[in-house]
């Protein structure tokens, strides 16, 4: 676990290639349609570390607590915009 004052970088690739084995192949799921959504979670997988790791890079000690929670919380959600 980092320290208070280290930062936590992601791998993007990574995470996303984690996240995929928790969603296999349903038995009556198409094989196309099994990959798109294979993809989709990889690729939101791989936003949300990009996202994370964003935030992370600013030091977010000089915000309040509610405000990091704020962040955070649109994180979560997929409320951050991307560039």
């Amino acid at each position: 676990m980092a320290k208070k004052d280290e930062k936590i970088i992601i791998d993007p690739k990574e995470f996303a290639q984690m996240v995929l084995p928790g969603s296999p192949k349903k038995d009556d799921e198409d094989d196309l349609v099994y990959i798109k959504r294979q993809l989709r979670l990889y690729l939101e997988a791989l936003m949300l570390a990009q996202d994370f790791n964003d935030l992370e890079k600013h030091n977010l000690m000089w915000l309040s607590k509610p405000n990091v929670m704020q962040f955070y919380k649109k994180l979560s959600s997929g409320g951050i915009e991307q560039k």
